[in-house]
């Protein structure tokens, strides 16, 4: 999550035409009460960075406990009986709605950020993000409270409850990745076409419709009803992201030419050096794409191998589990980027 905050970043309307980053040292920063303005504008741009690593310690123990919910109750409902099952996978289910609740209080007591001199955009504005996170956490919570029916339904023996929990469950996911498509949406719109950040966006929606379209054929199975468009679909799915993909390395490539001409012509005063120091920040963030491009290339080869090896027939869970188990390591480690992207951004790195 905390990536399409990272990207926002680029809404940013720093005193310079070109993205920015100096690998984390503050030499640069103003001191308290003194500098120029380039100076005070990468302090402040500094400390926004910071916020927002804080908001993602805020909820990144929830969003964990929800990634780990998912081999837990695999393993749980592998156990001999239901209420094997059950004793396995209910402390689990303890320990996640408690690091929920707990990111949505520290979260909602987090202080407002203010700043003075940066330019945000409105999809990037503090109190926007701020909510959107407070959102998000809502629907996590239901999510992971829709597991407990699904309990009951399995410790009842009653097929019929536990279909219907599993839809319940399925319901809330999709409902989750489609709120993040949306807001990942509203920031591909405010971005200009070049800009890498843009394209890395875009694999975002792609990555979340293709998470809706698994969600829509465990339904199916869940069901009974087969799904012969799946493994078309995938493959289209699979070429958008490789054209995305392709795009967004191009755009790195330009980006980073245009900085590096940029950054050869500032000035060696006070001014010019804060101002390569922001140039460098940019720079250094941007150049992380070209990683979290290869991961995402990663991901569409799972799509088009799996589209390849569906023969038309009826979908199982045994043909899906490897392309699921992906997708769930992919928002993974497309995080860790994004939260690296922010160590840079703050100083951190």
């Amino acid at each position: 999550m905390l990536k399409k905050l990272i990207l926002g970043l680029c809404l940013l309307a720093l005193p310079l035409s070109a993205a920015a980053a100096d690998r984390g040292d503050e030499k640069s920063v103003a001191p308290e009460g003194g500098g120029g303005e380039a100076e005070a504008t990468h302090a402040e741009l500094i400390a926004y960075g910071k916020w927002l690593l804080e908001l993602d310690g805020a909820i990144e123990p929830a969003l964990r406990a929800l990634r780990e919910l998912g081999p837990a109750w695999q393993t749980a409902v592998a156990r001999p009986t239901p209420a094997a099952a059950e004793a396995q996978f209910l402390p689990f289910l303890d320990d996640a709605e408690r690091a929920v609740a707990a990111a949505k209080v520290r979260l909602t007591a987090m202080p407002e950020f203010r700043f003075e001199r940066i330019e945000l955009d409105a999809e990037a504005q503090p109190a926007r993000v701020h909510a959107e996170m407070v959102r998000m956490l809502d629907q996590v919570t239901e999510l992971v409270t829709s597991f407990r029916p699904l309990i009951r339904a399995i410790g009842s023996k009653d097929p019929e409850a536990g279909d219907a929990a599993v839809m319940k469950m399925l319901g809330s996911a999709r409902t989750l990745f489609r709120a993040q498509a949306a807001m990942t949406g509203a920031f591909v719109a405010t971005m200009e076409a070049g800009d890498p950040a843009r394209h890395s966006l875009m694999f975002d929606q792609i990555f979340y419709r293709s998470g809706m379209r698994l969600f829509t054929t465990t339904e199916r199975m869940v069901r009974g009803q087969p799904d012969a468009t799946l493994a078309t679909d995938l493959a289209k799915l699979a070429e958008e992201m490789d054209g995305v993909i392709d795009r967004g390395l191009a755009s790195v490539d330009a980006s980073q030419a245009a900085a590096m001409t940029l950054r050869s012509e500032l000035g060696a005063d006070a001014e010019g050096v804060s101002a390569r120091a922001m140039l460098d920040k940019s720079v250094a963030m941007e150049s992380l794409y070209r990683e979290s491009f290869a991961i995402a290339r990663s991901y569409a080869g799972a799509m088009r191998a799996t589209s390849k090896r569906l023969t038309g027939g009826a979908v199982t869970l045994p043909q899906l589990q490897p392309l699921i188990n992906q997708l769930r390591d992919t928002r993974i480690r497309l995080d860790a980027v994004a939260t690296r992207q922010a160590e840079i951004l703050a100083g951190m790195r």
